[in-house]
């Protein structure tokens, strides 16, 4: 199949091949991937010498994603991708093989700094989601850049900022998904910050942010700091619009499945949240992080199991070791209500977890469970040979899940909105229009009634803010206890 910009990425193809350091910026599924391929071919070819080429990924999006775009278009087919992965020795292997194209995580990033020429090897860095540069904190003194911050940032920064580069493009849905200073790192690597109008970390909290309320050490973006500081960056960004390509692109379509707990568990419930609250007396911890550490142990409850240490085992729980703690199976409640709901959908299914316990209740339904350790099962899926796929809140980045269904369940209920619509975009509308497929996803929420699921799932779904959700456990613990 003979690859062709589309009409909503030719400005971007022009933007990208014209220019030195740019910074993507398209919907999940809209063609990011290819699109940068038929860059760099083209820059190969017309601009300035392009190969080898180093995409720093997520761990799943390196062994797969990649080599798998490149196998769909005639156009890209010539092209040897080799993805660093696995032991010291498989890598250095690799690295040696020679390829136009290198693909390696994020994790191994450090690794790959210290091996000797790696620098002088690779002057053309694509980086697949950039909101992974959150932790870098390069900053500029006396007219020299000082790289700073968390280590794999300070790696990918030291491949983007030696002087010697010919060609680095940032890749994202969107540059603030994981929160409006994550910009800050982003964009250190295209300008150094300069069309921010800052020269360092501090700088741009001080323009930029502001504690979410009084006393909280917790910053949000300032009244009109994100429509000035995307402005600010709009001669950097170049934007992919699928909406101009498929305007009449369905939303997904959302159900909240809830769940009652006997009488009996609700009562263990509510003492468990007595005892979280009488844990926090007297310690002065802020309040988004006491709340986020109670509602973990609540979550893990309501979605049937407790963590507790050997001396607190309930007679009537099964229980096994996991290290220094025990699991203890609470109820069966949610996963039969699960069992209920994947009969009644009747399609292939993907199970999205996010606690270990959840993980054993799954397994023993028969769920397979991808991660950059399995990704050979993502072509079982596409091929339709498996029922139940089990996908961890964190793992979804990259993954193109559109061609083995298009439903999917929240058996846990976490927090975080960014992770909500990453995961969600793993069958999400664009990609399944892309596709082919005229569908929209089916997207379900299995939450307990009564429990902390019911926040976080306002949370996610934006409809309160991280600071509201914390004040609303607090209150309804509060709430429990008076009554």
């Amino acid at each position: 199949m003979k690859y062709e910009v589309r009409d909503f990425s030719k400005q971007a193809f022009t933007e990208l091949v014209e220019s030195k350091r740019r910074f993507l910026i398209g919907d999940v599924g809209s063609g990011k991937t290819a699109l940068i391929l038929a860059a760099a071919c083209f820059r190969e070819e017309y601009v300035a010498k392009t190969f080898p080429l180093l995409v720093i990924s997520y761990a799943t999006v390196s062994k797969s994603t990649w080599i798998e775009e490149s196998s769909l278009w005639d156009d890209f087919r010539h092209l040897s991708i080799i993805s660093l992965s696995g032991d010291d020795l498989s890598r250095m292997e690799a690295l040696h093989r020679g390829a136009d194209i290198y693909t390696i995580s994020f994790n191994l990033v450090p690794w790959l700094l210290g091996v000797p020429g790696a620098l002088q090897l690779f002057r053309n860095i694509i980086i697949d989601e950039s909101t992974r540069l959150a932790g870098l904190h390069a900053f500029w003194r006396g007219g020299k850049v000082v790289i700073a911050g968390a280590k794999q940032a300070q790696s990918i920064a030291r491949f983007c900022l030696n002087g010697k580069n010919q060609w680095v493009v940032e890749a994202t849905g969107t540059p603030i998904a994981r929160g409006f200073h994550a910009l800050y790192g982003q964009m250190f690597l295209m300008d150094g910050c300069k069309s921010l109008g800052v020269s360092n970390y501090s700088a741009f909290q001080q323009k930029y942010l502001k504690p979410s309320f009084f006393g909280s050490t917790r910053l949000v973006p300032q009244t009109g700091a994100v429509e000035e500081a995307m402005k600010r960056i709009a001669k950097h960004t170049s934007q992919l619009d699928v909406e101009e390509e498929y305007p009449d692109l369905p939303k997904p379509v959302e159900e909240i499945v809830f769940i009652d707990l006997p009488k009996d568990i609700k009562k263990q419930y509510n003492k468990l949240e007595t005892e979280a609250l009488m844990s926090l007396d007297g310690i002065a911890t802020p309040l988004a992080l006491s709340a986020g550490n109670i509602s973990q142990k609540l979550s893990q409850f309501a979605s049937g199991f407790h963590y507790v240490s050997d001396t607190d085992v309930p007679k009537q729980w099964e229980h096994k070791r996991t290290g220094k703690t025990l699991i203890f199976d609470a109820h069966d409640v949610k996963r039969q209500a699960l069992l209920k709901q994947i009969e009644k959908i009747g399609r292939p299914t993907i199970i999205v977890y996010y606690h270990k316990g959840s993980k054993e209740k799954l397994e023993q339904l028969g769920v397979k469970f991808i991660s950059s350790a399995t990704v050979d099962l993502k072509k079982q899926w596409d091929a339709g040979k498996i029922k139940l796929l089990g996908l961890h809140w964190q793992t979804g980045y990259g993954l193109s899940l559109q061609y083995g269904g298009y439903d999917m369940i929240f058996y846990d209920i976490f927090w975080s909105g960014e992770l909500l619509k990453q995961t969600i975009a793993r069958i999400g509308s664009v990609r399944q229009w892309v596709a082919g497929f005229k569908r929209a996803p089916n997207i379900y929420y299995m939450v307990t009634k009564g429990t902390v699921d019911e926040i976080a799932l306002d949370v996610a779904r934006g409809r309160l803010s991280i600071d509201q959700g914390a004040v609303e456990v607090i209150r309804r613990l509060r709430h429990a206890q008076q009554s």
